[in-house]
């Protein structure tokens, strides 16, 4: 077994510049190569380490022992990291496999021994390797071959892979890569890498959902930053070189791509680029360490005055929002209040209409009351009530004595009295 070299060692501890009394966060803690060398070159900083493989927190038991108080260790998958408390002046994030990993046979990321087909950097959860090639889906094959192993071939591999399910050549390192190398036989000439590298590669990066691993991390590694902190990458695959490069660009306020066409003023500038390129090896670090010949390191470093700005901004939004809840309280209140005023004058006049009604009704069946209307109205009239009119006899009609209304007028009596015609009357 090969001891663990960290990548791009003195360039990372360039960028983050390590000082005693401040806090750094090492995302992926492998080996504690890079852990190691930070606590060394500032002796009174503080660190916390995570990582999602178990065997990485066997690994950090010699290191937590030897700096008691100074180094933390999480057992989590840095897309988690937003669980580790604090906020931290450096931030490292080295993406992908690490030479522990890749040296265990048992943990079947290499296809130099006869192990079974694992793959997964946390052994606890998941589906293996060798499961994922036997049940998954033909569209998840192809984004693991052709997307994340990047082989040019990956027709042929896919096809081989499906063809060979239920034969037990998926369940070992050695049988597959061989299944592998037989679809996409290497060309003639000088002789390059294995054949089965790439897909090797992608299977990988599809088992441990690496990619949407680092897409959730990036801005919540970011998040953790104290104004001025540097946030750094490590990374070994185009496709995770590309999504640090865009997010990187798109916190320092740069166009992500040659394809982002948008105006400055839509652009919000949170850091500063560290690196204008991608950071790569050495001639002398390749020859020493070949694993690190496809390393990439990026860096930013969030603005100083972003902090200061951001905890103003805050302070003015809370305060509106607090004055804009007032007012709308206020004016709720008055409505309330408003409505409360109409349902009292409506309660008040439905209770006077309320009392007229009941009254109504009282008098109505009110035995007394109603005996004494009939008695007015059936009361016998006073004589002044009474007009008798005499009507001069004629051969058609006798003479006829009748009572005249209370109501009718004078002339109206008179009128009766002539018969009709006009003519006078006597009392």
């Amino acid at each position: 077994m090969t001891s663990h070299v960290p990548v791009l060692l003195e360039e990372c501890l360039t960028l983050l510049a390590p000082q005693d009394g401040r806090a750094y966060l090492d995302c992926t803690f492998g080996g504690g190569g890079h852990t190691s060398a930070i606590l060394a070159r500032a002796p009174l900083c503080t660190i916390d380490a995570m990582d999602r493989d178990p065997a990485a927190a066997e690994r950090s038991a010699a290191l937590l022992a030897a700096h008691p108080g100074r180094l933390r260790f999480h057992s989590e998958n840095f897309r988690n990291l937003d669980r580790v408390p604090g906020r931290f002046d450096g931030v490292l994030m080295d993406i992908g496999v690490s030479s522990y990993q890749l040296d265990v046979p048992e943990r079947g990321f290499s296809f130099r021994f006869d192990a079974p087909n694992d793959m997964r950097m946390d052994t606890r959860v998941g589906r293996s390797a060798a499961e994922f090639l036997e049940r998954g889906d033909r569209a998840e094959l192809e984004r693991a071959v052709r997307d994340y192993g990047e082989e040019p071939r990956w027709f042929r591999v896919v096809n081989a892979i499906v063809a060979a399910r239920g034969t037990g050549r998926l369940a070992r390192t050695a049988s597959f890569a061989e299944l592998v190398a037989e679809a996409a036989p290497p060309a003639p000439g000088p002789r390059g890498p294995h054949p089965a590298t790439r897909t090797f590669q992608g299977v990988r990066i599809a088992v441990n959902d690496e990619l949407g691993a680092l897409a959730d991390a990036l801005p919540l590694a970011f998040g953790k930053l104290n104004a001025g902190g540097v946030l750094a990458v490590i990374s070994f695959h185009s496709l995770e070189d590309r999504m640090v490069k865009r997010y990187m660009n798109e916190v320092a306020g740069r166009p992500v791509d040659r394809d982002d066409a948008r105006n400055q003023d839509d652009r919000v500038k949170q850091a500063d680029l560290l690196t204008r390129k991608a950071v790569q090896p050495s001639e002398a670090e390749q020859l020493r360490n070949p694993r690190s010949r496809s390393a990439r390191l990026r860096a930013v470093r969030m603005s100083p005055r972003l902090l200061t700005w951001a905890c103003v901004l805050a302070t003015v939004a809370a305060f509106a929002v607090g004055t804009i809840n007032i007012m709308r309280l206020r004016v709720e209140a008055d409505t309330i209040g408003s409505r409360i005023q109409r349902l009292e004058r409506d309660t008040s006049l439905s209770k006077k209409e309320y009392d007229i009604a009941r009254r109504h009704v009282q008098q109505a069946v009110d035995i007394l009351y109603l005996q004494q209307r009939i008695g007015d109205a059936l009361k016998p009239p006073v004589p002044e009530q009474v007009v008798w009119i005499r009507v001069s006899p004629s051969a058609a009609s006798p003479a006829v004595l009748f009572s005249a209304s209370p109501r009718m007028t004078a002339r109206e009596i008179a009128f009766l009295g002539s018969g009709g015609q006009g003519g006078p009357g006597a009392r």
